[in-house]
Order: C-alpha cells, then sequence, then structure tokens
C-alpha cells in the first residue's frame, strides 16, 4: 500500500463550525482522484474523517455538506491523481470552508 504524501492543511486562530467544503484543482490533467479531508477533533488529538472519496471524475472542483463539525484545523489527504508521473500528488488551488446550511 502506498503512502499519502499529498498533505495540505488549514488552521484558524479559533474554532468555526463548518458543513460545506469545497475544493478547486489548478491542474485538471492532475486532478486528484481518491482523497479525504480530515478534522481535528476540539481535544486536538484525534483527526476524524469528514469526507472520504473515490474515482472523483470532476476536473475543476469537489464540493460537498458534511455533517456539521466544529474544528480549527482541516487536512486535504491525498491519496491517488489522474497524473501518471505524480499519482498521490494534485495540485490544488483553493480551499472553501463553509458552515452549515441554514435549517
Amino acid at each position: 500500500m502506498r503512502s499519502s504524501l499529498a498533505v495540505r492543511s488549514w488552521r484558524s486562530a479559533t474554532p468555526a463550525k463548518i458543513g460545506r467544503v469545497v475544493i478547486r484543482f489548478a491542474d485538471p490533467a492532475g486532478r486528484p482522484t481518491d482523497f479525504r479531508g480530515l478534522v481535528l477533533g476540539t481535544d486536538g488529538k484525534e483527526w476524524k474523517e469528514a469526507f472520504a472519496v473515490k474515482g472523483n471524475k470532476d476536473p475543476r472542483k469537489f464540493c460537498r455538506d458534511i455533517a456539521p463539525v466544529e474544528t480549527d484545523t482541516f487536512k486535504l489527504v491525498i491519496e491517488k491523481s489522474v497524473n501518471p508521473v505524480t499519482l498521490n500528488a494534485a495540485q490544488v488551488s483553493e480551499i472553501e470552508l463553509y458552515p452549515p446550511a441554514a435549517k
């Protein structure tokens, strides 16, 4: 099993509740196909999986509503991309984290 090499993290000064994730890919020819979003628990010790994607086909972006979670740290782990030279790395131009939708 190949280890994940591409990791991108975001950290805020204060915890915030997130419920939607948008990731924009810089290069469609090197977009990730398999990746996971992790959030650090409020205890600051345990990572929790917010979402996992296998077989992404959108060359430009990923959008998903997730179970609302409060965190100050988000991590994107890229496990596989379409680029044959760097199979477990991809260029990400932007990670957007939004609060849960109002109900």
